[in-house]
């Protein structure tokens, strides 16, 4: 299918995906799950595009080609440390507001 595919793809899975996520974990109705997940399907895209354009700012302006990705690599690992961290439960229960067994 090659990166064209997966670039038309990825929008309608991620649209799809956080529609689910709604209506099954928050009990919304469709059209709130629908609108709520095409508002955070739109930031999320915004946000991809602005990021690589605040790095490239930040490389070419201040910090250089090497020391960018290295900070912000270690943002990115901060980050991935705190989702891991996020999902261990607190207590025998699980994890609040997750659907229980």
């Amino acid at each position: 299918m090659g990166r064209g595919g997966s670039c038309l793809i990825f929008p309608a899975v991620l649209s799809l995906y956080l529609r689910h996520l709604f209506v099954t974990l928050d009990g919304m109705r469709e059209d709130a799950a629908e609108d709520t997940a095409t508002v955070l399907y739109h930031a999320f895209n915004f946000l991809c595009y602005f990021t690589s354009l605040f790095g490239a700012f930040l490389a070419d302006s201040f910090l250089g080609k090497f020391r960018t990705i290295f900070y912000i690599s270690c943002v990115y690992v901060v980050g991935q440390a705190v989702l891991s961290l996020g999902a261990v439960p607190g207590d025998r229960r699980g994890i609040p507001g997750m659907p229980q067994e």
